[in-house]
């Protein structure tokens, strides 16, 4: 659902999670301007250092959250595991904790954010196609495993949906043959890619089953950040997750 709090909107499930702060920034409640209007949270996209900063400081204030622990994404399957916020530039994926009043934080402008939450420990994951096909998520699952922990909810976040991410033919044959996911063409002979349900099979596949759907297309919504509608010149949205 759309929620807005000291004029940011934020999507989060439509299930409210004891002791779990989550939720999705949308574009709106923050100083950026032009291509990056107006609450972008990236660093990495040619924006004013400081205009970000003040974003990052508007959500902290509002949702009284720490600093939050974010990573230069490299469309893989690395999970870090953090107990602090660290100053250096992390490169991953994926962020798993079992601290208490630690946000993580995953950018995303079409690829989805998905959310995990274990009885010990939480994980939020980037997860565009080539962190999906590289394992990405029983990478996560076998982390949880590794503690003994058992993940009561994943999370599935805002990402692009399946009637707006046309793709190659060779990469929906790859995703057929990896994972057996339909090959999806349409009379025109474009192909495309149902990424939500390619997470939920995943998921499902790692005995996760209470899974809460964020069901919001990045492309065809104008009220977030979209890098193919916007052929790239746009800001990104944050995913935020926290054990209270």
């Amino acid at each position: 659902m759309l929620k807005t709090k000291n004029g940011i909107m934020i999507a989060t499930p439509d299930v409210e999670i004891e002791k779990i702060l989550t939720f999705t920034t949308c574009k709106y409640g923050g100083f950026s301007n032009g291509y990056f209007a107006y609450l972008n949270m990236g660093f990495g996209v040619d924006e004013d250092i400081e205009i970000v900063k003040a974003n990052h400081n508007l959500l902290k204030n509002t949702f009284n959250i720490n600093n939050v622990v974010t990573v230069k994404q490299v469309h893989g399957n690395k999970i870090i595991n953090v107990s602090k916020v660290r100053n250096d530039i992390i490169e991953a994926d994926g962020i798993f904790t079992v601290e208490s009043n630690l946000p993580l934080g995953i950018m995303t402008a079409d690829c989805y954010n998905v959310q995990l939450i274990g009885e010990k420990g939480i994980a939020n994951l980037h997860c565009g196609w080539r962190s999906i096909y590289s394992g990405i998520i029983l990478k996560a699952y076998e982390m949880f495993e590794s503690i003994s922990d058992k993940i009561k909810y994943a999370i599935v976040g805002i990402g692009i949906c399946v009637k707006c991410y046309e793709v190659n033919k060779e990469l929906a044959e790859r995703f057929y043959e990896k994972f057996g996911v339909e090959i999806i063409k349409d009379e025109n002979n474009k192909y495309f890619l149902d990424l939500r349900k390619i997470i939920v099979q995943n998921l499902l596949k790692s005995a996760i089953n209470n899974i809460l759907n964020v069901n919001y297309c990045s492309k065809c919504n104008s009220f977030l950040y979209s890098h193919r509608r916007d052929k790239g010149k746009t800001g990104r949205m944050m995913s935020v997750l926290m054990k209270k």
